[in-house]
């Protein structure tokens, strides 16, 4: 199922557009689907297809939490400025989760664009999203991953 997304705003120039994750309201909890990956693990099933990201359903467990994505998220990269990204897994806080398990979290991908030199950071948009974990790195040119 092809239902990841960008939030409202995706894909413009903020770097709060660069948020992507799971579509949907999850009032039992958020689904488990995925397996529990590690960061490595998780790098080598991320994909270019197409001039699509395609990142799949993953758990990873971090901080004592687990972070889970239940659905694909697939990133349109025609839509995104040409650049440099890192591919950063991300506590997000955009759709709801009310889960009341606390020790599991909703996650998200956030890709963070290179520009004058450095790279956007999730947590200077706080309410949206939270760093877990650097999977990777993409540069939307070539459409090559690379090793975070």
């Amino acid at each position: 199922m092809r239902a990841g997304y960008g939030y409202s705003g995706a894909y413009p120039g903020e770097r709060s557009s660069f948020l992507f994750g799971s579509r949907g309201f999850f009032p039992q909890g958020i689904p488990r689907s995925g397996p529990l990956l590690t960061p490595a693990e998780l790098r080598q099933r991320l994909k270019v297809h197409r001039s699509s990201l395609v990142v799949p359903p993953f758990r990873m467990a971090k901080y004592g939490h687990i972070y889970i994505s239940p659905q694909e998220i697939v990133v349109d990269l025609k839509k995104l400025p040409d650049g440099f990204y890192r591919i950063v897994v991300v506590h997000n806080f955009q759709d709801e989760d009310r889960n009341p398990n606390l020790t599991e979290c909703l996650a998200g991908i956030y890709l963070a664009r290179q520009g004058d030199k450095i790279l956007a950071e999730p947590e200077c948009h706080p309410v949206e999203c939270r760093s877990i974990e650097t999977v990777a790195y993409l540069d939307t040119r070539t459409g090559g991953l690379f090793v975070a």
